[in-house]
């Protein structure tokens, strides 16, 4: 599995209990775009190394 793909299932995880309702079910696909793009970007700057 590509780093690329687990970002996104993390942000799956993250969202899956997440209720959206109909005037903002938008924020959820926002919000996992998000956190997909944070984790490339700490992952990109050789972040999240113990």
């Amino acid at each position: 599995m590509t780093t690329g793909a687990v970002f996104v299932r993390a942000a799956a995880a993250e969202l899956a209990p997440a209720h959206t309702r109909p005037m903002n079910g938008f924020k959820a696909e926002l919000a996992r775009r998000t956190i997909v793009r944070a984790l490339q970007t700490v992952a990109a700057q050789g972040g999240g190394t113990a």
